[in-house]
């Protein structure tokens, strides 16, 4: 988080572009550098998937583009061959890219960290706190061209990470065996989890997701006064309301990916719950 303010503020941007619903943070950060902020909905009919043409078509009007990749909290991303493209594009019209690849460990595949040059338009934001489960420590890394870099590291706070986050955070990059073992459960649980999902019947949507997490659309109206976050909580169970993201609704939920046994749990009781419901 800290990374993606820094490098808003070494940017500067007056006119900048976010793909929404996306993390409520980046159009605060550009809000508190006084940005007009432009913003592109991202279509349920189309499973909240990226429009290449869409975004590559409001590139002349602004000067950065933040994109989240995978999204949050739809878990949508570009193919990266799609993704280099719109970075070249970009380019051509001297717009800068920060790429929030917060998720990314788990699909490596898509990141374009390695393409970074001296003379890139863009900069990756990678964080240590989702995919290796380091949450308290707060840590994260960017890479990009070295004069941004520099200029991020003028406007830091002085100590602002600590020696305990250091260790931490080199010896989990250095854990490949976790890493490996880690998406091999992902892809394996993943897979099967949306599969469920979509055989719960007509009141569900999942859409589909390269993330830890999925966005789901229950169109419910609960006869007993209760809303599924309610339900689930009262179960110890906890889903994240996804009203609050811009373009989403009380109908929309995002949870992440746990255990088979906690996942099973789940379904358990989305299932009780369409059971107590009508739809809407």
């Amino acid at each position: 988080m800290a990374l993606l303010g820094l490098a808003v503020r070494a940017l500067a941007p007056k006119r900048a572009l976010l793909i929404e619903p996306c993390f409520s943070e980046y159009r605060r950060l550009l809000k508190q550098q006084s940005a007009e902020v432009h913003s592109i909905s991202l279509r349920e009919e189309d499973d909240f998937n990226f429009k290449l043409s869409e975004i590559a078509e409001a590139l002349p009007s602004i000067d950065l583009l933040i994109l989240g990749h995978p999204n949050n909290p739809t878990g949508s991303a570009l193919g990266r061959a799609e993704l280099l493209e719109l970075l070249e594009q970009a380019a051509r019209h001297g717009v800068y890219v920060i790429i929030d690849e917060a998720f990314s460990d788990w699909v490596p595949e898509i990141s374009v960290a390695n393409e970074i040059k001296e003379e890139s338009n863009f900069i990756v934001v990678r964080s240590l706190t989702k995919f290796f489960a380091l949450a308290g420590i707060r840590a994260g890394f960017a890479l990009g061209p070295s004069k941004l870099i520099a200029r991020m590291k003028e406007a830091a706070e002085v100590w602002s990470v600590n020696r305990l986050a250091e260790k931490l955070s080199i010896a989990a990059l250095r854990d490949k065996v976790f890493q490996a073992k880690s998406r091999s459960w992902f892809l394996e649980e993943s897979c099967w989890i949306h599969q469920v999902l979509e055989s719960l019947g007509s009141g569900f949507k999942v859409y589909p997701s390269l993330a830890n997490f999925f966005l789901i659309r229950i169109p419910m109206i609960d006869v007993r006064g209760q809303t599924l976050f309610e339900f689930l909580g009262r179960r110890k169970l906890f889903v994240r309301p996804a009203k609050n993201f811009l373009g989403l609704n009380e109908s929309y939920y995002r949870f992440a990916l746990r255990t088979r046994k906690d996942n099973e749990l789940l379904l358990q009781f989305l299932n009780v719950y369409a059971d107590h419901c009508l739809f809407a």
